[in-house]
């Protein structure tokens, strides 16, 4: 699995190496899509939304038959993970990391339009 961010940065990457086939290209390619999950190549592609907000993008590598279902299900997970987050968050707790810069850009202008 590969975890990338709204602006198609990789963000965590369970592969001591990522993968040759796997370019910044074909990530921006399905963000800008109007499509929620495809399967390119080796990876399937799932879009993770919290608040109607594109967040991440999951890459799962096409290794078994149910490699789909543990996507989406991980997929599932992650949203709720975000949607639990959101309601933690004041608004004393966003400027203070608004501040020190611990926000991605694609947190800032989710939490803003939130």
């Amino acid at each position: 699995m590969i975890l990338y961010d709204a602006d198609g940065t990789c963000v965590a990457s369970f592969f001591h190496t990522e993968p040759v086939n796997n370019s910044d290209e074909s990530i921006m390619e399905f963000i800008g899509s109007n499509v929620d999950s495809q399967t390119s190549g080796m990876f399937h592609y799932f879009k993770v939304f919290s608040s109607n907000i594109l967040s991440y993008v999951l890459l799962v590598l096409n290794y078994a038959p149910d490699s789909f279902t543990i996507g989406r299900l991980t997929v599932c997970q992650l949203r709720h993970l975000l949607e639990s987050q959101e309601e933690s968050i004041t608004k004393s707790g966003f400027i203070r990391s608004l501040i020190t810069g611990s926000l991605t850009a694609s947190e800032q202008s989710r939490q803003i339009k939130s």
